[in-house]
């Protein structure tokens, strides 16, 4: 719940999308490193976090180019959830696949994972069961996966 140090991150990797996009333009055959970014409890940060607006709309229109690649963890559907910039939703909806994990109650009645998702593509909408595999005890996370609610990223 350090709101200010994931607006401060946010704005270090819309700088980092500007810098690789400098980059691309000056060096030819430019391949940086991919990096992917997990933004868990999204939801959240278009009400706390002022740099948030501009890294979703960076997200959707110009990281993949400079191989950042983002994940977003939501509680809701709706863009109103997810940014205040108006104008976003075709782009949202035409340029993001979801992914709806699928829970299931475990034996005290709590909702548990269940090793199932339904994935959806912005084509035809349709949702396709995929497996999801347990990665809880993976650690630590690949050097080119930054961890926003992790006061350690970097």
């Amino acid at each position: 719940m350090d709101y200010q140090a994931i607006d401060d991150e946010l704005g270090n990797i819309s700088a980092l999308i500007k810098s690789r996009y400098e980059q691309r333009a000056t060096i030819p055959n430019f391949n940086p490193q991919p990096m992917t970014v997990i933004c868990e409890e999204f939801t959240k940060w278009s009400a706390k976090c002022p740099n948030s607006d501009d890294f979703f709309s960076a997200a959707l229109s110009d990281c993949r180019k400079v191989r950042v690649h983002v994940v977003y963890v939501a509680h809701a559907r709706t863009m109103g959830a997810l940014t205040k910039k108006v104008g976003m939703s075709a782009m949202f909806e035409n340029g993001s696949t979801k992914l709806e994990i699928l829970g299931k109650l475990n034996e005290l009645g709590k909702t548990v994972p269940s090793g199932f998702a339904d994935l959806y593509n912005s084509r035809d909408g349709k949702p396709r069961r995929v497996a999801i595999p347990d990665l809880s005890k993976v650690e630590p996370l690949p050097e080119n996966v930054i961890n926003l609610n992790d006061r350690r990223a970097s």
